[in-house]
């Protein structure tokens, strides 16, 4: 690859931020590039220039579709309408919708942490386990269930040291489904 003249270092230069060098050609720029920090300095700045044509490209798509898009609908806005004039009164209006978020966030947590929490009584009952007939299970079986059960009753009366125990134990139970 040569760099002698200005052309092929242009075209260098612009192959190499394509990613189109060979590996070889890729691997003696990069060389060229530590040796020569003016050819540094020119591959950034060519980089920067097509950041620069990039960002350019995208504000003129932009423009372009805003135009399009006020041709097909013109931009109204409440102020343009009359309905609100001042800046402050926009904060305003803002502050209060906000405001009545928060106060419906405050009433949900009220309602939430007040409520009481009522589980069935379901204590022991091993009819509420779908497709498990009480009269085949073998006393390990029994036991589990049992064990199910209480640790249901530990948390709904707070105890939940003794309700992680009677999990635990149900954890623990070998063939539960059989």
């Amino acid at each position: 690859m040569k760099l002698d003249n200005e052309y092929d270092r242009f075209d260098a230069i612009e192959r190499f931020c394509k990613g189109v060098l060979t590996s070889s050609e890729n691997e003696m720029f990069i060389n060229a590039l530590h040796d020569d920090s003016t050819l540094l300095q020119e591959v950034n700045e060519y980089k920067n220039l097509l950041e620069v044509m990039r960002k350019a490209n995208l504000e003129n798509q932009i423009k372009t579709t805003l135009a399009r898009l006020e041709a097909e609908e013109p931009i109204t806005t409440l102020a343009n309408e009359g309905n609100i004039n001042t800046m402050s009164q926009r904060k305003g209006i803002i502050i209060k919708y906000i405001g009545a978020l928060a106060a419906a966030c405050v009433i949900f947590i009220l309602y939430v942490s007040l409520a009481t929490v009522q589980l069935p009584g379901t204590e022991n009952d091993l009819n509420v386990v779908r497709d498990i007939d009480p009269t085949v299970l073998n006393p390990i079986q029994k036991s589990a269930y049992d064990h199910f059960y209480t640790g249901q009753l530990h948390i709904a009366d707070g105890q939940f040291e003794a309700a992680v125990l009677d999990f635990k134990e149900v954890l623990n139970t070998p063939n539960l489904r059989k």
